[in-house]
């Protein structure tokens, strides 16, 4: 309970501000603070360069404890409210009767006010202590006495949110002949992004809205090859465009037929190898060129389909090392291709070639098997082209990244024989079959 020590002052003149009305009060400030006073410690957080309101309730009770006990209280003025961040304005529910109130004359529990702010400030974050000045009258056995005294709140300030942030890690990806993926990292708030790009050095933007604070690629067709293109994107926090972060900085690219992003070699054997390399985007086809080490020109090969990304080479020596690259034909007939890859290189194993005098790149030397059926979630027959005998043959599977994986395999005859693929993952292999006189290869996909 609030005790007032007595004094006998004169009556100051409201200094209330305005600007802040319709405060409402909280009926429920009696039972939380029943000895009177603000009903809240601290007001709710305001946010730098955001407009405020909040509201904040006292109890006024009907007596207050003087030295001389008990006392009526019969008035409570409002004077000034310090300490308020800059720019915060108040206003207590009587500025129109002077900021006074009557509570001998209030009904029982409802002897309440209340205060409103509102208001932008722009002060540095933190925590502003708050001195609400007011005056109160006392009825005592000497007569009414005035009392100056006052409440204490405060208001927290919270820094500014950050203004819309600009995309991060702007770059190009899967660039062809006339397309490309333009790509950043989405940002925090945002609402959609806007897209400018334009040849390198021209004049004239093109500008792409792209839905979604979410989305962090636009995929952008009908460029033209051989072209340097230039981009930047911003983000949109709000719908209509009013909230937008700066620019990234440009991005520069060139349409182009793309090289495969890898080349490696596997399951090589004595005479044999496969050659393989990541698919490019908008492949027609591949070219390979290669040779033995310590030779000169190259051989090439040509593998057609742009999804085929392995080739077969036999009729190699043994006990030798070749290299070979590979390069991306973007159309058909060959005039819109990449560079090559840089030189990969292999070494034969050590044993009795298998095959004729044949180039280093002779694919006429392989011996292709057949199986069926193909793609297959089972059983697969795998039918030679010569008879081989099974107690010296070797069969190696391997997967696309070379490593070895196991499947049962039964003997039907002499020329064919079953394998069991059911417990592979899905996905592409290789079988390669040598025996003392034959050396086959052959590829099944395995699906669900």
């Amino acid at each position: 309970m609030l005790f007032v020590a007595v004094m006998m002052l004169a009556a100051p003149q409201l200094s209330a501000q305005t600007g802040c009305p319709g405060c409402t009060v909280d009926l429920s400030c009696p039972a939380n603070n029943p000895g009177g006073g603000m009903c809240d410690t601290i007001l709710a957080p305001a946010t730098q360069g955001v407009p405020y309101t909040a509201t904040s309730s006292f109890y006024m009770p009907k007596q207050v404890a003087t030295p001389f006990g008990l006392s009526p209280l019969t008035r409570v003025q409002m004077i000034s409210v310090s300490g308020l961040p800059t720019n915060i304005l108040w206003e207590c529910d009587s500025s129109a009767n002077g900021g006074n109130y009557y509570p001998q004359i209030m009904p029982v529990g409802q002897e309440l006010g209340c205060l409103r702010f509102c208001g932008t400030t722009n002060d540095a974050p933190g925590l502003y202590p708050i001195t609400v000045a007011i005056q109160i009258t006392i009825s005592t056995i000497f007569g009414p006495v005035v009392v100056d005294t006052n409440y204490q709140n405060a208001i927290l300030v919270l820094p500014a949110a950050p203004a819309c942030p600009t995309p991060a890690n702007a770059w190009t990806a899967n660039v062809t002949t006339n397309a490309a993926s333009l790509m950043w990292t989405p940002a925090a708030g945002a609402h959609h992004y806007i897209i400018q790009g334009r040849p390198a050095g021209g004049s004239n933007w093109v500008t792409i809205p792209v839905a979604g604070g979410t989305t962090g690629q636009k995929n952008v067709f009908g460029l033209s090859n051989n072209q340097t293109y230039e981009w930047q994107v911003r983000t949109s926090c709000d719908a209509a465009e009013t909230d937008l972060s700066p620019w990234t900085p440009l991005v520069q690219f060139t349409t182009g037929c793309p090289t495969p992003d890898s080349s490696w070699t596997m399951q090589v054997t004595g005479n044999c190898a496969i050659l393989a390399w990541s698919g490019a985007l908008s492949a027609a086809g591949y070219e390979i060129k290669g040779r033995r080490v310590g030779t000169t020109g190259l051989a090439t090969v040509l593998v057609g389909g742009g999804s085929t990304t392995t080739k077969t080479v036999c009729g190699l020596q043994s006990g030798s090392t070749y290299e070979w690259m590979v390069r991306t034909w973007c159309d058909q007939n060959g005039n819109v291709k990449s560079d090559f890859t840089p030189f990969v290189q292999f070494t034969t194993l050590s044993a009795n070639r298998l095959g004729g005098e044949n180039d280093p790149f002779n694919t006429d030397a392989v011996t292709q098997m057949s199986i069926y059926p193909n793609p297959s979630n089972n059983l697969v027959t795998l039918d030679l082209n010569s008879e081989i005998d099974w107690n010296e043959a070797t069969v190696v599977i391997s997967d696309l990244a070379g490593k070895q994986v196991n499947a049962t395999l039964s003997q039907t005859n002499s020329t064919a024989a079953q394998m069991d693929i059911s417990q592979l993952p899905v996905g592409v292999y290789y079988i390669q079959l040598t025996s003392e006189n034959v050396s086959q290869f052959g590829k099944v996909t395995k699906v669900q």
